[in-house]
């Protein structure tokens, strides 16, 4: 097999051609015998999809701090809380493929599980809560009991 030289400008200008979705000069195969090529296509792959795990990680801490900056949770609550989304949102959740996907979803076992779980201490939180309300505003509730029945009564 014939190996042929690329130039520097025509890797340049094929790498240009790959970001910008444009047909290659030379075919693929061709341009990936060039070790110029490899390299630099290697580079921009890496660059536009390869992030590796760390970068990753450490992006999704930022975002995670960034969404609960007050400034923003206001902004998204806003955009989230306009008609237009509301509907869309709606229409999408209207659609019998996603209803099906989340059919599909909640019908795991895993997923059953921590549903029945988070019901659980949910309703112990609650049941607690509720004690510690009535405990705490025992002499509220009976006066608002009495008048109760004496209204009913008349």
């Amino acid at each position: 097999m014939e190996q042929t030289q690329i130039c520097i400008r025509e890797v340049n200008e094929n790498i240009r051609r790959v970001e910008t979705g444009q047909p290659l000069t030379r075919s693929l195969k061709v341009l990936n015998t060039s070790c110029e090529f490899k390299k630099k296509f290697d580079e921009f792959d890496k660059t536009l999809r390869g992030r590796n795990e760390l970068e990753k990680e450490k992006h999704k801490t930022y975002m995670k701090e960034y969404n609960q900056r007050p400034k923003v949770k206001k902004k998204n609550r806003e955009y989230n809380n306009r008609l237009e989304i509301k509907e869309r949102i709606k229409e999408y959740q209207r659609r019998p493929e996603v209803k099906e996907k989340k059919i599909k979803y909640n019908n795991r076992p895993e997923v059953k599980e921590r549903i029945k779980r988070y019901g659980r201490e949910y309703y112990k939180k609650n049941k607690q809560k509720k004690k510690d309300y009535y405990e705490k505003n025992k002499e509220k509730i009976k006066r608002y009991m009495r008048g109760y029945y004496r209204r009913k009564k008349e």
